[in-house]
């Protein structure tokens, strides 16, 4: 990919009014740094409309294919795909279905694109995984809300045969872990956390005596544990009977859900405050006990699914340029926690998605052709940060402003710094309330040739930007001044790298900025 390299940009856009932020780079490698190893970041797709992201058999969705293949030219890997969400309890298999055959409620004003209320499955529902770039790997939500042990086992059946096939095939596409049932401390009908260990551990079991090789499987996938409703996560699970007998073999990551805030009566709050440094800290500290206690029994802790609000996202907010901003501390925070992935959820239609694949959606954005929004932006910036041939860890860096967050990527292998992410959420409106866009000069005390990878240690690096218009902006948001907001996702525009030589460079707010010391 061409590129143009400009002389040192940062330092001539320096000026008296400028706000001054140092970010500390440590002399070595920090004790808390979080190991990281694999996708940091997932997809989780709504169930009920799987087919419109994936195709059908022999013809993948084209745009789908090119904003992923985004992610591929820049990680190696397409991102992880989770097909689940409310719908995953609502889905059965029929022999007479090929893909899906759905029943929709009204639409209302809040929710122009509702979930489907039943979803009937065929075989080739699962076979169109293989449309997917290769390397994919897949998470498959199982309904254990109906209680139908003998219809989950068929599909887990199906599923496996369906995954072998694709594997004879070449595909390249591969099952992660099956999921069985979506926040199950939300169902109605007085579910406990003692019913719910009952007849998961009932299904899995089944599922295990029915297959010879049982795919793995990831536990929980609540909501909102707390004490009140019973669901007390990962140890009030365990302390409960889940996992009894041999299941446990087959559990290596637990599941947690979380969404910053709620859409589902039709009010939101500010975007200021969603991609604030604050917030996303006081939002993602919670999980602390949690990431500990999995870790305790030698499992990964992942938010299986995300994103900024429930319901399928707020207009003005999860749609604008200020949840790239968020998006990218969120990820970034939760791995500096031990958090090891986050699965962002996306269905058609929905504000909150990466991408859009199917024509004539109105998602509160200026296009109605496939589209990626303001958040893909995020997945973009994580997917070249956490580049390396081989394990990082990740710390955040500490900072003396309370609207630039900063962190570390280094390699494992040699504990150098690789590259240094700032996110600036001082909020900029692009329609509401436009005023003067906030600047500051950030200064990396510490750099040295001992401690950074490639010509950092010299003097010599180079940066490449998030714009983004406004936080209430949903497009025009460039990436090194590259779009990707184009008719097939692929960017268009020449790829611009700031060069710079000293520890310092400028920046405003609403902004993204990474300091690459070393290519991926």
């Amino acid at each position: 990919m061409m590129h143009l390299v400009l002389g040192a940009l940062g330092l001539a856009r320096l000026a008296a009014s400028q706000t001054p932020v140092t970010i500390q780079i440590p002399s070595s490698l920090p004790s808390n740094a979080q190991y990281s190893y694999g996708s940091l970041v997932g997809m989780s797709i709504e169930q009920d409309r799987f087919p419109d992201w994936a195709g059908t058999l022999g013809s993948p969705n084209p745009y789908t294919t090119s904003v992923l293949q985004n992610i591929v030219d820049r990680y190696g890997v397409p991102p992880p795909i989770r097909v689940g969400g409310d719908t995953e309890d609502r889905t059965h298999w029929s022999p007479d279905v090929q893909y899906t055959n759905n029943t929709y409620p009204a639409v209302t004003t809040t929710t122009p694109y509702p979930e489907a209320d039943t979803v009937l499955v065929g075989t080739d529902f699962w076979s169109i995984a293989g449309n997917f770039p290769s390397g994919t790997e897949f998470t498959l939500g199982i309904n254990l809300k109906a209680q139908a042990n003998y219809e989950a086992v068929i599909e887990a059946q199906i599923i496996t045969q369906v995954f072998q096939t694709l594997y004879d095939q070449g595909s390249g596409v591969t099952l992660r872990y099956l999921e069985l049932g979506n926040e199950p401390d939300l169902y109605a009908g007085g579910w406990t956390i003692d019913y719910y260990n009952t007849l998961w551990n009932s299904l899995a079991t089944s599922i295990q005596g029915a297959l010879s090789y049982p795919p793995r499987m990831q536990i929980l996938a609540f909501a909102n544990p707390t004490p009140s409703n019973g669901f007390t996560a990962v140890s009030g699970a365990l302390n409960a009977g889940l996992l009894n007998g041999t299941l446990r073999e087959n559990v290596y990551t637990v599941s947690e859900h979380h969404y910053q805030g709620s859409f589902c009566q039709g009010a939101s709050g500010a975007v200021a405050d969603l991609m604030s440094k604050a917030y996303v800290r006081s939002n993602l500290s919670m999980f602390v006990p949690e990431i500990a206690a999995a870790n305790e029994q030698g499992w990964r802790f992942e938010l299986g699914e995300t994103n900024s609000v429930s319901c399928h996202g707020a207009p003005g907010l999860s749609n604008a340029g200020g949840a790239a901003i968020w998006g990218t501390d969120y990820i970034f925070q939760a791995a500096s926690l031990g958090i090891e992935r986050l699965y962002f959820h996306n269905g058609i239609g929905y504000k909150y998605d990466f991408f859009d694949p199917y024509n004539g959606i109105d998602d509160g954005t200026p296009y109605t052709a496939p589209h990626v929004l303001p958040l893909y932006h995020a997945l973009l910036i994580q997917s070249e940060l956490i580049s390396y041939p081989g394990p990082i860890y990740i710390v955040e860096l500490t900072t003396d402003s309370e609207f630039a967050a900063a962190y570390g990527i280094y390699a494992a292998d040699t504990s150098a710094l690789l590259r240094v992410a700032i996110i600036n959420s001082a909020p900029y409106y692009t329609y509401y309330t436009p005023g003067t866009r906030a600047e500051f000069t950030y200064t990396l005390s510490g750099l040295t040739s001992a401690n950074v990878a490639g010509n950092g240690g010299s003097g010599s690096y180079f940066l490449r930007r998030l714009y983004v218009p406004g936080a209430d902006a949903t497009s025009g948001l460039t990436w090194a001044e590259q779009s990707f907001e184009t008719a097939d996702g692929t960017p268009s525009g020449t790829r611009v790298d700031e060069s710079v030589t000293g520890e310092t460079f400028s920046g405003v707010g609403t902004e993204v900025i990474v300091a690459y010391f070393a290519e991926g």
